[in-house]
């Protein structure tokens, strides 16, 4: 999880798109943005394997958890501070 706080308001475009809620039997990614008090965001992010072992034929389950993981990582978040 990270806070940034910023001196004026601020506005996140785009916030809804940001979001990600995914899990499968293998496990589980989490992502939220969100928009404190007018002038904080923050940032949270969960990643989670269910299972010890995976089976060879099943790892097409835990590679959609990590391309949903590597699209918000690459992801630009625009932040428009308001005067």
């Amino acid at each position: 999880m990270a806070i940034f706080k910023f001196p004026n308001d601020v506005e996140i475009l785009d916030i809804d798109g940001y979001d990600v809620d995914f899990k499968n039997d293998y496990g589980e990614y989490l992502f939220k943005l969100k928009l404190v008090g007018g002038n904080e965001v923050t940032l949270q992010s969960n990643y989670k394997i269910n299972k010890e072992m995976i089976p060879k034929d099943e790892y097409g389950h835990l590679k959609k958890i990590n391309q949903l993981l590597q699209e918000i990582k690459n992801r630009r978040i625009l932040i428009k501070i308001k005067n």
